[in-house]
């Protein structure tokens, strides 16, 4: 009997969560480069134009994509650096999602890009995928009853492209994988 009552308190306590989406266009500032990890478990050394095709993400509809998860993270990262309500990272983590799994990449076609890594003691030579000019359009869903004004989102975005996307960007040291939202 107690379980009943305790169950009709909980169902009138029950908040609805009101969600909004927005379509977001980015435009790279910097060249991105990629890093699929397809091929890494391979047995002997790759070509750097083995190592140049496995950086890429596989193509959907014939376009190359990046993985959703990259901005996100960035976003993540940027309520960090923030560090303000709504901004938190937790908060930015549990609070906003893109709804494409994979974004479709505009632009130039990708080129090789070689440079020397450390890995381990070793020194060695990788090659990666490079996108010079780029953008992509993403719609970001989150929750409005914590993002209250669409405008935070808009810098929050913003924000995350000092972050950047893709291998050796800022937030790893590098200069590449900046972006801003694309006004066009």
């Amino acid at each position: 009997m107690t379980s009943k009552k305790v169950e009709k308190a909980v169902d009138s306590q029950l908040l609805v969560t009101r969600t909004a989406e927005m379509k977001i266009p980015i435009i790279g500032l910097t060249p991105m480069i990629c890093h699929s990890l397809r091929g890494r478990e391979r047995p002997t050394t790759p070509t750097p134009e083995q190592e140049f095709q496995e950086s890429l993400y596989e193509k959907m509809n014939g376009k190359y994509v990046f993985p959703s998860s990259g901005p996100k993270k960035a976003m993540s990262a940027a309520g960090m650096l923030i560090n303000k309500q709504p901004f938190k990272y937790g908060i930015v983590k549990s609070c906003i999602w893109i709804k494409e799994p994979f974004l479709v990449i505009e632009g130039d076609e990708p080129i090789p890009f070689s440079t020397w890594v450390r890995v381990g003691n070793a020194r060695i030579k990788r090659t990666r995928a490079m996108f010079k000019n780029w953008k992509m359009k993403m719609t970001i869903g989150y929750y409005a009853d914590v993002f209250k004004d669409p405008t935070q989102i808009v810098y929050l975005v913003n924000y995350a492209g000092r972050v950047g996307i893709g291998d050796w960007r800022p937030e790893k040291n590098g200069d590449y994988g900046r972006f801003v939202i694309d006004k066009k």
